[in-house]
């Protein structure tokens, strides 16, 4: 678990242990004046990419920089489809994320790049690590590399959310868009792009 803790409308990462939590045990932005300036736990690899990503445009929703006590990878989940980067890094894949209602109706579209497993078996902490270090270098590179978001309305952070963003959080499930839900009882079809 990270001790990070980072605002998702300045930018500005802080310890956790030097800020004080509310009675919900949330965290608060102490250098952004608005209400919704929740802050998000974050992996200490994960800040640069993604201030490039806001910076250029491409709003995330989730990231991680895989865990070396498990099987996880890193991974980006971008907020929208239609404003995700067209591109992965080297050694990583996209992969689209259909959120679908219990009549198989499509609710939302999101876009995930993340981390290819290793042909080669891992089994410990120590494999692990070398490999997520390896998956982050790419990442990073990548990211350096990238073009700014071609869409107008990518630039403007009124209309986007970005990682960790509390407006869109509901006690039922997520509001992503104020006339789309997605509840604990959508499912969800995921759909690996070709190479």
């Amino acid at each position: 678990m990270s001790n990070l803790m980072m605002c998702p409308h300045c930018g500005k990462v802080y310890l956790k242990e030097t800020l004080s939590a509310d009675i919900q045990g949330r965290y608060f932005c102490p250098d952004y004046e608005d209400r919704n300036n929740e802050l998000f736990e974050v992996d200490e690899q994960m800040v640069v990419v993604l201030r490039r990503l806001w910076d250029l445009g491409y709003w995330t929703e989730f990231c991680c920089s895989g865990h070396y006590s498990d099987t996880n990878l890193p991974y980006i989940l971008f907020a929208d489809r239609d404003l995700a980067p067209c591109t992965h890094p080297k050694n990583w894949f996209i992969q689209d994320i259909e959120y679908l209602d219990d009549n198989d109706k499509l609710v939302q579209s999101k876009t995930g790049i993340y981390g290819i497993v290793s042909s080669k078996k891992i089994t410990t902490p120590e494999e692990r690590q070398i490999r997520n270090n390896k998956l982050m270098n790419e990442l990073v590179k990548w990211v350096m590399d990238l073009e700014p978001n071609p869409i107008p309305e990518a630039h403007d952070a009124t209309k986007c959310f970005r990682d960790g963003d509390s407006t869109y959080y509901g006690e039922d499930g997520y509001n992503i868009f104020p006339d789309k839900w997605i509840t604990k009882s959508t499912h969800c079809r995921y759909k690996r792009r070709p190479e």
